[in-house]
């Protein structure tokens, strides 16, 4: 279990955070309608690209990091920390609401993470 089998699972959520501000960011720009034109602006916008890039990344990486860590405790950490991460790039840049609730949540996910990583 080297230096880079955890370097991998950041990497994991780097990707994870990607791939779904990307596509937030998609769809945000589109409509949803049947039609060539609108295929073609699916296709050409940047934002589906980025989206794209971060899930590779995240496919990628976390098989790199499975490759020598075990699968019970890379894939609750890279999930875990991919939820924190992409509920907190929710609530800064998507002004999602950042409930209590929600601060409590990610306190308890963390928490959790740091015991399975143990």
């Amino acid at each position: 279990m080297g230096l880079g089998s955890w370097i991998a699972l950041l990497l994991c959520v780097v990707g994870n955070v990607t791939a779904n501000i990307g596509f937030k960011k998609l769809m945000e720009t589109l409509r949803l309608e049947v039609s060539l034109q609108n295929a073609v602006a699916i296709i050409t916008n940047p934002w589906l690209w980025i989206g794209g890039g971060g899930s590779l990344l995240l496919l990628v990486s976390y098989l790199y990091a499975i490759r020598t860590l075990p699968l019970g405790v890379a894939y609750p950490i890279a999930t875990s920390l991919g939820t924190v991460a992409v509920a907190t790039a929710g609530i800064l840049l998507f002004a999602e609401p950042a409930r209590l609730t929600n601060v409590l949540g990610i306190a308890l996910v963390v928490s959790g993470v740091l015991l399975i990583a143990r």
